[in-house]
């Protein structure tokens, strides 16, 4: 430590009674140290860094056992890590490690663009993962770790060869506690979810409008002894073949519903059926209780019943008074699914609704050879400018300016430049910049 600072105590450097310090770091270097990673480094098992209001431009910083580092208000909007070029943090056989109350985003990794977690213990609470782009696993990779996510959410992060569009759980132990896992994306398994050959319990979480080449809300499999287990979950709008992919023998579920998502409700690749309880698979357009699931329907709970949703659009997942899933009408089951009755109480459900003034839906495709689509969300009457650049930032086209009212946009990029000239295949920046806000994500062209 900086032995000045304890001497004098004149600047923000703080210690506690029972001996830890924490440390705090400003945006403008101005504190204790002058990066997170700096903090990080000076501190000693015990201690907090506390990271000011505003944004931080850094990547790969490495966590360290005993270490919490956490946002000065604990509310994941105030403290901004933007980790374009690597991952958010990197937490390689460190012990007792916490976050909290951060927003990591854009980041780009091979693996991990939020955290890349490796032989660690780490627990994550009220973190903001988005927009993050990686070979494998848009947000977070734990491997052979015991993780815990708790009211963390996840959204608009990537994978565009293999991994989870959010979170990869592999030889790992994990508790997944109220989280939020919205338009994440995965090229191959796992558009929010990939859990292989671990220990998973997964209770009161939402995953919607996540897609995939398969389980685009989760897959779940193993080789070895394994457990997952999902209890009081809402999984809905997905995009892909089937919502929940499984080994079967692995997989428990009760209390979650499954409902209005493209494709089956479940595919089950063994001759195994998991255990369901209590259950409401409903409205999927592959079907709902099929396979070897459909002898479950009816028992233990189980239904295929319209769950009544407020306003599944509008992304309020509230049940109406009157749903099969509220605990009135189950009251051996209690509520089914992550979200009670209570429509006149909300607007857009706050939870899932998107954040901020501008929302940058993933580009569909992504890779594209060469046309995409790119959507986006206003929170309010904006001026924007949405572009593609190269990775050094020179803009290669310009594809809407102007003034747009409140909503969903979509503007076509056919991969060409603003002459009209195919570009390269490669990697590029697809940018919306408006009245105080820029969102960004990666763009990869295929010919």
């Amino acid at each position: 430590m900086r032995t000045s600072l304890l001497i004098t105590g004149l600047l923000l450097l703080v210690t506690t009674g029972a001996g830890a310090t924490i440390w705090h770091v400003l945006p403008d270097g101005s504190g204790d140290a002058p990066t997170i990673a700096a903090a990080i480094q000076l501190a000693a098992p015990g201690d907090t860094v506390e990271v000011g209001c505003g944004t931080y431009h850094e990547h790969d910083i490495a966590l360290a056992s005993s270490i919490t580092v956490r946002g000065a208000t604990g509310n994941p909007a105030c403290v901004e890590i933007v980790a374009d070029g690597g991952s958010g943090f990197i937490c390689h056989e460190q012990t007792g490690v916490v976050l909290e109350g951060l927003t990591v985003r854009d980041g780009f990794a091979n693996y991990g663009a939020g955290i890349f977690c490796y032989v660690s213990s780490l627990t994550v609470r009220d973190c903001v993962f988005r927009d993050g782009y990686a070979t494998g696993d848009g947000g977070i990779t734990c491997s052979g770790s015991t993780l815990t996510l708790e009211g963390c959410r996840f959204e608009g992060n990537a994978s565009f060869n293999e991994g989870a569009g959010a979170v990869w759980v592999r030889n790992s132990t994990a508790v997944i506690d109220r989280c939020v896992f919205a338009d994440n994306q995965a090229d191959g398994n796992g558009g929010a979810l990939w859990l292989e050959d671990s220990d998973v319990t997964v209770t009161g979480s939402t995953f919607v409008g996540n897609r995939a080449a398969s389980g685009s809300a989760m897959v779940a499999w193993s080789d070895e002894d394994a457990s997952y287990r999902f209890d009081g979950c809402t999984m809905v709008g997905h995009e892909g073949p089937n919502a929940i992919v499984s080994d079967g023998q692995s997989l428990q579920m009760a209390r979650t519903l499954v409902a209005f998502n493209e494709g089956q409700a479940m595919h089950v690749f063994t001759d195994l059926a998991p255990t369901m309880s209590c259950c409401d698979l409903f409205g999927n357009t592959g079907g709902d209780w099929t396979g070897i699931i459909a002898p479950l329907l009816g028992q233990d709970g189980n239904i295929a019943a319209d769950p009544v949703l407020c306003d599944l659009a509008a992304r309020d997942l509230h049940l109406e008074p009157d749903s099969p899933c509220a605990p009135q009408a189950n009251p051996d089951c209690g509520l089914i699914g992550a979200w009670p009755t209570g429509c006149a109480i909300t607007g857009v459900a706050p939870a899932v609704a998107a954040t901020g003034p501008a929302v940058l839906h993933p580009a569909a495709p992504n890779p594209c050879n060469p046309r995409t689509v790119l959507s986006f969300d206003l929170a309010r009457t904006a001026t924007i400018r949405l572009e593609v650049t190269d990775l050094a930032g020179r803009r290669v086209a310009l594809l809407r300016s102007g003034t747009l009212a409140v909503g969903r946009h979509e503007v076509v990029w056919s991969g060409r430049d603003e002459a009209g000239r195919g570009v390269p295949s490669g990697l590029y920046l697809c940018r919306l910049v408006g009245d105080g806000f820029t969102r960004v994500q990666r763009l990869a062209l295929i010919r």
